[in-house]
């Protein structure tokens, strides 16, 4: 019994440890993101607000390209989340 219950421990312990990589990573690129659309806008002369991205699900969803488009295309914070949004997050906008 005592055996069964450390490989369930230890099966439970690296199944955590895979989950928690996982999300860190997801959470990292979706930080990355942010701060790679934040650059673009305000080198842009477009002003971001503080909370900015509000739809912090749409830096982890959309694909690179959709990002960097909306980003070079839109004239403020808002035009950009709503350009992002309209595309459903698809690689073909």
């Amino acid at each position: 019994l005592r055996s069964q219950r450390r490989a369930g421990f230890e099966r439970g312990h690296a199944e955590g440890l895979i989950e928690g990589v996982r999300k860190g990573r997801t959470e990292g690129a979706r930080e990355a993101r942010a701060k790679m659309v934040r650059q673009i806008l305000l080198s842009r002369g477009i002003e971001v607000s503080a909370e900015f991205p509000a739809d912090a699900a749409a830096f982890s969803a959309a694909a690179e390209d959709v990002l960097l488009a909306a980003a070079l295309a839109c004239a403020d914070e808002a035009d950009f989340i709503r350009a992002v949004v309209s595309t459903g997050f698809q690689a073909d906008c």
